[in-house]
């Protein structure tokens, strides 16, 4: 790449590699037998700043990318055709996640906010309250109830994603929380941080 790379994910029904580039698009790479051949897709074009990085939908045929263009994108993976694209974030949209199901998708950025949207529509469905910082990073668990978040204050933040209740605060590192991943059994979130560290939670209860 020519400019830097904010996120990647890993498809797990594809051999797909999405990467969010720090111009205005988005790339999708082909793998082969565990090795990137090294020729992207063409770029999925259509945000108008740098692109956080994608994220997959679970039945793979999806993806979603947010922009510090303030918006939400949708786009058909094997087209590249943009399906639609969302509005409602004031700043930067740092990250999304597509819960369980498939049918919603989180979002969170510089503007504080944590938002939740219908994928078939586009409506939003909710703005939680509680954040006083800047949030960097949002993931579903497969619990289809809890949501996490990383925060530029360096908490996590576990919500009730249906109800909009938060359930707990976590604090630890020292700097913001950049990228968080729950592990299968719910039993074990994972986070990272500016504070050049990483660190494993144990939940008492499955996420």
């Amino acid at each position: 790449e020519s400019e830097g790379v904010n996120g990647v994910k890993l498809s797990q029904k594809s051999p797909i590699i999405a990467s969010g580039i720090a111009e205005d698009n988005l790339k999708i790479w082909k793998c082969h037998r565990r090795q990137i051949d090294g020729r992207s897709i063409e770029p999925f074009q259509g945000h108008k700043s740098a692109v956080g990085g994608g994220i997959l939908s679970p039945d793979g045929r999806t993806i979603a990318s947010g922009s510090a263009d303030n918006t939400i994108k949708l786009w058909n993976l094997y087209t590249g055709k943009l399906i639609q694209s969302w509005e409602g974030h004031k700043d930067g949209v740092f990250s999304v996640a597509f819960s369980p199901d498939g049918r919603t998708i989180a979002s969170v950025g510089k503007d504080k906010t944590l938002k939740l949207w219908q994928v078939d529509d586009g409506v939003e469905l909710e703005t939680f309250k509680g954040l006083s910082d800047e949030v960097q990073s949002v993931i579903f668990s497969s619990d289809r109830e809890t949501l996490a978040t990383g925060n530029s204050d360096g908490t996590i933040k576990l919500w009730n994603w249906r109800t909009g209740e938060l359930k707990q605060t976590i604090a630890g590192h020292y700097e913001a929380v950049w990228t968080l991943a729950i592990s299968p059994d719910g039993q074990t979130l994972a986070s990272g941080s500016w504070d050049k560290t990483i660190r494993l939670w144990h939940q008492s209860e499955s996420l």
